[in-house]
């Protein structure tokens, strides 16, 4: 079956960031990002190399979080499903240590994936990470 194109809340405003003016927001695409960010959330197992094979396949989009440790992967998460909490984020590099994916409502996952670059962890973990991003 052809997947739904999906409208995600395209901008955060830093500091307001439940103001949701803009000129090119319309009311369809309002109502398309309240259903999707603003509906239920399943949280899936938590997922190591060791265990990739058990990500379900949820025939819907996921939208991977990738990037240096500590640049807010986990705070944006939060930030697209307006404020809940469903992301852990730390001021520490290297908190997020496995793939954490989120359901939102069956129509769209987002992936939290750990951080590259600053953590300071052991080397087998950083090998381990890369292995489950790549996977």
């Amino acid at each position: 079956p052809a997947m739904k194109p999906h409208l995600a809340r395209p901008w955060i405003n830093v500091f307001k960031p439940k103001d949701l003016s803009a000129p090119w927001w319309t009311p369809a695409h309002r109502e398309i990002a309240q259903h999707v960010f603003r509906g239920p959330i399943a949280a899936h197992p938590v997922l190591v190399y060791q265990t990739i094979h058990r990500l379900p396949e949820l025939g819907i989009p996921q939208v991977c979080m990738v990037g240096h440790s500590n640049v807010g992967k986990s705070s944006l998460i939060n930030a697209l499903v307006h404020g809940k909490e469903i992301a852990r984020p730390s001021a520490t590099p290297g908190r997020t240590r496995h793939l954490f994916v989120f359901d939102l409502g069956r129509e769209l996952s987002l992936v939290d994936l750990p951080g590259y670059g600053f953590a300071k962890v052991k080397p087998q973990l950083q090998r381990d990470w890369s292995l489950l991003v790549q996977a």
